[in-house]
């Protein structure tokens, strides 16, 4: 050959092949498939992505300060709850205290003592008519029935709201609550007050079975085999009404009068008949509907603590003895629930009035007179003055 340069077809363009033709024919000497070359490297270009991070981190950062401003105004309202409770809570303290010197006098102890709170640095205004409420409060139901009119020199309890509402002009305004459309908040808090302890009178007739207290009309007493047995509401308990029971504080009793539980023994005063040849023992020593058995003077007063739940639903405790000169001459007693203690004329040997506590739990106050069975065929009753520790509670 000699040193001419050789042309090709390809080179001079007289033969050309289309891309198709000369990708089929490289699939054929290479034997391979749709989408595959031979000795060449297959480029993929990828496409750049740097946009795309930044509106997630923007969008990110959107939602974290969201919830950083949400919470701030969170922590806001709920200082402001907590400062409007404490207004009310002191405002209804200070009504109370009032309500002896008449309803206007308690309207304008409640209006000043809450002008002396502030929430979100601002001075708590009271309606007189709407955000002051007198009633009567009710410890055993622990609800409170609004008075109105003349009625309400009669209440024991007044209800105080402070509010910040937009109805008020008052709202609680947001820092950052214009992000998501509330550039303010309603927020309001209530208390009710009352004067607890006090002092009311009853009669207990010698008749009351205190095994009956808290059951249901209708229910039967335990009684020996051909005796009368006692029925509730025949020889109903007595329930001690007008005081309110708090745990803790302390009860007195002043009684007179005198009972017998026999037509053909003479009537003996509220320590009953402790010179006795023998003391009285529940029948049998045996608890009846949850209520502990006692031992006491014949025809002594009594009574017991109780729940707002019937007796029967639980045990009763371990009964208690005051069988002895010495074990009624107490200055304090702490009987427990749902067991039965000697009251008697509520003093001790030397004239000192003795002390009752009352119980954890404990919501009603009932009495009756000491015998062993069958109180309906008894005589006589006491006339006794209950005297409950007075003091204002905050109670709802």
């Amino acid at each position: 050959m000699s040193g001419r340069p050789v042309r090709t077809a390809v080179a001079t363009g007289r033969c050309r092949e289309s891309g198709a033709e000369l990708s089929s024919r490289i699939g054929l000497f290479g034997g391979h498939g749709r989408g595959q070359t031979v000795g060449m490297r297959k480029t993929r270009i990828v496409p750049r992505r740097s946009g795309v991070a930044m509106y997630y981190l923007l969008a990110s950062m959107v939602g974290i300060a969201g919830f950083c401003t949400l919470g701030v105004d969170w922590g806001r309202a709920r200082l402001a709850k907590s400062e409007l409770q404490a207004a009310a809570d002191a405002a209804s303290r200070a009504a109370v205290s009032g309500i002896g010197m008449g309803v206007s006098a308690a309207q304008d102890r409640a209006i000043g003592v809450a002008a002396a709170n502030r929430v979100d640095g601002v001075p708590v205004a009271l309606d007189r008519d709407l955000d002051i409420e007198f009633g009567r409060w009710s410890s055993k139901d622990r609800t409170f029935s609004v008075l109105s009119g003349w009625q309400r020199a009669g209440a024991n309890a007044v209800r105080v709201t402070a509010r910040r509402t937009a109805s008020r002009g008052n709202p609680l305004p947001l820092a950052f609550g214009g992000l998501v459309g509330k550039s303010s908040v309603n927020v309001e808090a209530s208390a009710i007050a009352t004067i607890v302890g006090g002092e009311t009178v009853v009669s207990v007739d010698a008749k009351t079975n205190p095994y009956l207290a808290g059951m249901p009309a209708g229910t039967v007493g335990i009684a020996p085999p051909g005796e009368d047995a006692d029925v509730a509401t025949s020889n109903s308990y007595v329930l001690v009404s007008g005081i309110s029971m708090i745990p803790g504080s302390s009860v007195h009793f002043t009684v007179t009068g005198a009972c017998s539980n026999d037509p053909k023994v003479r009537r003996v005063g509220p320590d009953g008949n402790v010179n006795a040849k023998r003391m009285f023992t529940k029948w049998k020593g045996m608890p009846e509907h949850g209520i502990a058995p006692l031992t006491a003077p014949p025809n002594c007063l009594v009574a017991v603590f109780l729940s707002d739940e019937r007796p029967d639903l639980s045990p009763a405790p371990s009964g208690l003895d005051f069988s002895t000169a010495k074990s009624r001459d107490f200055s304090t007693l702490r009987p427990k629930l749902k067991q039965v203690f000697f009251v008697g004329d509520g003093r001790r040997a030397d004239g000192s009035i003795q002390e009752f506590i009352v119980p954890e739990g404990a919501t009603r106050l009932f009495m009756g007179t000491m015998d062993e069975f069958e109180w309906n065929n008894n005589h006589g009753a006491f006339h006794t003055t209950v005297k409950a520790a007075s003091r204002i509670a905050t109670v709802k």
